[in-house]
């Protein structure tokens, strides 16, 4: 087979490696995508969003019932990554993308062999491979007993008993959504850091609150050593010995680690650590999204693609700041927080401008439904000598909008 010759390759055709090609390609960079699945893949859908918007839509029509908004949620799921792959798949054409499907190996600092395919020959690369599975001791996802996020709807009917483990926001958006469903219990087991712990302590706890009140099981406090899966269970063991069982078992427990098999000692790489300019210790190859850290969700995988392929391309990118991107959980009520929070900024010279509802967030949001969303906080944190947006936090239901337009503030050095 004939090699390819491209200035820019990107390996892995996730959130991260389309935002890197598209932007190395509008640099009129030559750019070559390889994916040894679907261009967008599983992972940028997103599988527990569709669940929770489809109970959205059934809880405004009454009680979302189990088994009619699971079935709903599989075929929309199915129908939107068809139409993804599709609209994904023409804006890489229109872009001047070359997609190369297949697994790819590196066999020189230069060269990339793809299974079945040919041989590229690159000037540059970015390496946007995602990461390994659940990073759960014990047995391997099975589809039906244990299953990881992205393959939720592998799933044919949701049981009454789910346990889900993981207590960043993939399993917060899981556990809230399946806590609406009326006929589902739901055990939420997460370890000593507890619930979101990237975000301020208010806000999680905020959300604890919510869930408990609908009747959701919170375990923290030990981490998940193994889980085993059984025809008709699987279990999740924890330190000391405790066991939780449950007909499925979702492990949102984080994924780590670099996909083997990539060949990256030929690269020159052990591991895919970056610096600011989210370049590798090797001069000509870039990282970015899961793989290379510092990336809790799909926005913060596409911002730092994007840089990934800017810098590819030879142009000056700002330093990779992640906490100028918004974090949100899309749950009920939505949380969302960007820049500083005030625990970082104990001892500092700050003022907290808090905008609340007109009784305690705790003590409202307690329920289920519309009337709880309606109630919230929004925290905003400034310098108090110059006046300069630090951060902000905020629950409610425009708490991601309200972040979207603090990170604005954040980059642009605006003052209160």
């Amino acid at each position: 087979m004939i090699p390819i010759d491209t200035d820019v390759l990107v390996l892995g055709g996730g959130t991260a490696g389309i935002a890197a090609a598209r932007a190395a390609a509008r640099a009129d960079e030559a750019v070559t995508l390889v994916e040894a699945g679907r261009v967008g893949g599983p992972r940028t859908l997103l599988a527990w969003r569709v669940l929770e918007r489809t109970v959205d839509r059934h809880l405004a029509r009454g009680p979302a019932a189990r088994d009619a908004v699971w079935d709903e949620a599989r075929a929309e799921l199915t129908r939107l990554a068809a139409l993804r792959e599709e609209r994904l798949g023409l804006r890489l054409a229109d872009a001047g993308v070359d997609v190369v499907n297949g697994r790819g190996r590196f066999t020189s600092a230069h060269e990339l062999e793809v299974e079945g395919g040919p041989t590229i020959r690159f000037d540059r690369a970015v390496l946007a491979v995602g990461a390994t599975s659940h990073g759960l001791a014990g047995d391997r996802p099975d589809g039906r007993r244990l299953v990881t996020p992205d393959r939720l709807f592998e799933v044919e009917r949701l049981p009454a008993d789910v346990l889900v483990i993981g207590g960043g926001a993939a399993g917060a958006e899981l556990v809230d959504a399946l806590s609406r469903l009326k006929d589902v219990e739901v055990t939420w087991v997460m370890d000593e850091v507890g619930i979101l712990p990237r975000f301020e302590r208010e806000l999680a706890e905020a959300l604890g609150d919510v869930l408990l009140g609908r009747g959701v099981k919170l375990v923290h406090g030990k981490r998940v050593e193994a889980v085993t899966v059984e025809p008709h269970r699987a279990i999740a063991r924890l330190e000391g010995g405790h066991g939780y069982e449950a007909p499925l078992v979702v492990a949102c427990a984080g994924r780590r680690g670099v996909p083997p098999g990539l060949g990256l000692e030929a690269l020159g790489l052990s591991s895919l650590e970056v610096d600011e300019r989210v370049q590798t210790p090797v001069e000509h190859v870039w990282a970015a999204g899961e793989s290379a850290g510092h990336c809790p969700s799909a926005a913060h995988a596409e911002a730092m693609g994007r840089l990934a392929g800017r810098a590819a391309a030879g142009e000056e990118i700002r330093p990779w700041d992640p906490s100028q991107i918004p974090l949100v959980v899309r749950s009920h009520p939505q949380l969302a927080q960007v820049g500083q929070t005030p625990e970082v900024l104990v001892g500092q010279p700050v003022v907290l401008h808090t905008a609340r509802s007109e009784e305690a967030l705790a003590g409202l949001l307690a329920g289920i439904g519309e009337s709880a969303d309606q109630k919230g906080f929004v925290r905003l944190a400034c310098d108090s000598t110059t006046g300069r947006v630090l951060g902000l936090s905020a629950a409610g239901p425009s708490a991601a909008n309200m972040a979207s337009a603090a990170a604005i503030a954040l980059r642009l050095g605006a003052t209160d």
